[in-house]
């Protein structure tokens, strides 16, 4: 996928009020992507959350409460050396869009960039809540739905 395909699908899903911010590492190298209804994410996601069943329904009802899924890096990390230094780089556009975004409460969907999401709530001025979860894949699907399950309760729906 393209750099403006990926920003076409992400504002076509992007609600009016973003309630809660969801932050994943980058979106994959690959086709699949969350807001195609095609990647491990979207899955892993709409079985913690609940949800209509279709993919496209999931997503629609996943903006409709004015959650949101943007990246740390916004663009896929082709080459895996680079990732760390590329999230570290990412920062400053995190915050910037937080800043723009004003979300109640923010969901870091990996632990290994939850300080980077922190450092760029921070730079945004963001007194909301943020919660860190163990990215689903790799067999942590247990965990992953553990943790969504513990805070769901705790995150805003927009209306």
């Amino acid at each position: 996928m393209t750099e403006a395909e990926i920003e076409q699908l992400r504002l076509q899903y992007r609600p009016v009020r973003i309630t809660v911010l969801f932050v994943g590492e980058a979106p994959p190298a690959s086709d699949s992507f969350f807001y195609r209804g095609n990647s491990g994410l979207t899955n892993y996601m709409h079985k913690a959350l609940g949800g209509p069943k279709d993919d496209i329904e999931f997503l629609n009802w996943f903006k409709a409460r004015g959650w949101y899924l943007d990246d740390l890096v916004t663009t896929p990390i082709e080459d895996l050396r680079d990732r760390r230094k590329k999230c570290r780089e990412a920062r400053a556009s995190l915050a910037t869009r937080i800043a723009e975004y004003q979300p109640a409460a923010i969901v870091c969907l990996l632990k290994s960039i939850s300080d980077d999401v922190e450092i760029a709530a921070s730079k945004a001025n963001r007194k909301a809540p943020l919660y860190t979860v163990p990215f689903a894949g790799q067999s942590h699907q247990t965990k992953f739905n553990d943790e969504m399950k513990r805070i769901l309760p705790k995150l805003p729906v927009g209306n």
